[in-house]
């Protein structure tokens, strides 16, 4: 059988290439039961977009972009002989005649529309409904998206597999390694926020945590991971200056993108992981925390109770005080974990299996 994984990533938006990694080595851990696993990505797009994902792959599939047929897409897969195509919504997907599993990641423009033009909410909504009628079974990786899910489209609700994903955490993640980190010149302490410079991340109320912080005498830098595209730099700007006027802009530490070896590394060493995200399709950062048994301070939303953590610290994310004194409790309790490798790769083979069961109710009995 071959299963062709359709190219999710964009700037800013590592989501997607996160998740198609971890189907991929998920499957991967099925040993002969691991369908051939193609990765298909848009002609125009450059070529190194799959670049960290091609050498886990069998093959890579050119579909035709920009003004030709959508039609021609669907032949290029079947040419191609995919049995089942894996993408999120986008309306070429509607043209695709084979198998087709429609990853729906979240419904932030139905919570959160001051983030969203009237007309993107609008376009999303669509798209996501279209996309789930003509899918033969709609993906989700939480129970929060699957409970949106049903209230957007009850009609639909069959069709939905809520599946927990296991995020890919390569094995040299459970050994310290310090030289990966030596270019960043680290303080002994800190606290690790890998979130985007989005809205909804919260980084402005982290900054009036950490004045609070200061305040009491517990000064202690919040490092910050994750790409900073062109249009996201004003917001970056903005950042830095009120950092500035509320005095603490020493304490919070825009690293940019780092490389797996290093982001790892910033996971092991830091006194907890920070999210204090107002909404969240899943919450990547926090999963692999998890999965390497560190503190996590995170703000309590349903789909990070989900996680079931043990000695998990929630605040109300829009309240700084709150934030600041589970940072504090934070710092009390750190050097108290544990390694959690075993429940790891058990978790991770469970998620490759659910996931095939998935792909094979859909090839072997189309509905």
């Amino acid at each position: 059988m071959k299963l062709c994984l359709h190219d999710c990533t964009s700037e800013g938006w590592p989501a997607g290439q996160v998740v198609l990694a971890a189907i991929i080595h998920a499957l991967r851990k099925l040993g002969s039961d691991c369908p051939h696993i193609s990765l298909s990505t848009w002609s125009d797009k450059p070529r190194d977009s799959l670049k960290s994902l091609a050498s886990s792959a069998d093959s890579i599939v050119e579909l035709p972009a920009g003004k030709e047929s959508p039609a021609s897409v669907g032949s290029v897969l079947v040419k191609n002989g995919v049995d089942c195509f894996f993408s999120i919504p986008t309306a070429t997907a509607l043209t695709v005649s084979v198998p087709r599993i429609c990853w729906i990641y979240d419904f932030q423009h139905l919570h959160h529309p001051e983030y969203f033009s009237s007309g993107e909410a609008a376009h999303r909504s669509s798209l996501f409904r279209r996309n789930a009628e003509t899918a033969g079974r709609i993906f989700v990786y939480s129970s929060a998206v699957e409970r949106d899910l049903v209230t957007f489209a009850p009609d639909l609700a069959a069709k939905v597999k809520n599946i927990r994903l296991v995020p890919h955490i390569p094995s040299e993640a459970w050994t310290s390694d310090e030289t990966a980190l030596q270019e960043y010149k680290l303080p002994p302490k800190f606290f690790f926020m890998p979130n985007q410079l989005q809205p909804h991340k919260n980084h402005e109320r982290v900054l009036a945590a950490l004045r609070l912080l200061r305040d009491r005498g517990c000064a202690v830098p919040v490092l910050c991971t994750g790409s900073i595209p062109e249009r996201d730099r004003p917001r970056r700007d903005a950042l830095i200056r009120r950092a500035t006027e509320l005095g603490v802009q020493d304490l919070v530490v825009l690293l940019g993108f780092v490389p797996a070896s290093a982001y790892f590394q910033l996971m092991r060493q830091c006194v907890a992981l920070l999210n204090p995200s107002l909404f969240e399709g899943f919450g990547l950062g926090v999963s692999e925390a998890g999965y390497l048994a560190r503190q996590v301070v995170v703000s309590d939303i349903p789909v990070f109770r989900e996680h079931e953590i043990p000695g998990a610290l929630y605040f109300n994310p829009e309240d700084p005080a709150a934030m600041a004194a589970c940072m504090e409790k934070a710092m009390a309790l750190s050097g108290t974990d544990t390694v959690g490798f075993e429940r790891y790769a058990t978790a991770q083979r469970r998620f490759g299996l659910e996931f095939l069961h998935m792909v094979n109710e859909i090839v072997r009995k189309p509905s």
